[in-house]
C-alpha cells in the first residue's frame, strides 16, 4: 500500500502548494474548496481536530497572496501594453 501512506489532504495540500508555485489561481482556488470541504467534513467538533485548522488558515493565506501578486503582474502587464501602445507612431489613414 505504498500510494496510501499520506492522507488525502496531506496530497492535496501539496498539489495545492505545486499550484501556488505555477501561479496557478483556478487550480489552487478549486484545491483549496477540497481542503476546506475534507477539513469540515472531518472535523466532527472535536478539539483535537479543530486545533488542525492551522494548516487551512496557513492554506488561505498563501492563496491571497498567491492572488495579489498575479493581480500586480497583471496590472504591470496592462500599464506596459499601455505605454507601449502610446509610444507606437500613429499612422494617419486618408
Amino acid at each position: 500500500m505504498s500510494g496510501y501512506d499520506r492522507r488525502l489532504s496531506d496530497k492535496l495540500l501539496i498539489a495545492f502548494d505545486q499550484t501556488c508555485e505555477q501561479q496557478d489561481v483556478e487550480a489552487a482556488r478549486r484545491l483549496l474548496a477540497l481542503l476546506d470541504f475534507l477539513w469540515q467534513r472531518d472535523a466532527g467538533g472535536t478539539p483535537e481536530r479543530r486545533g488542525s485548522v492551522n494548516f487551512l488558515l496557513s492554506a488561505r493565506e498563501r492563496f491571497r497572496h498567491l492572488v495579489y501578486l498575479v493581480e500586480q503582474r497583471n496590472r504591470s502587464a496592462i500599464a506596459a501594453a499601455g505605454r507601449r501602445e502610446a509610444y507606437r507612431p500613429h499612422i494617419l489613414e486618408a
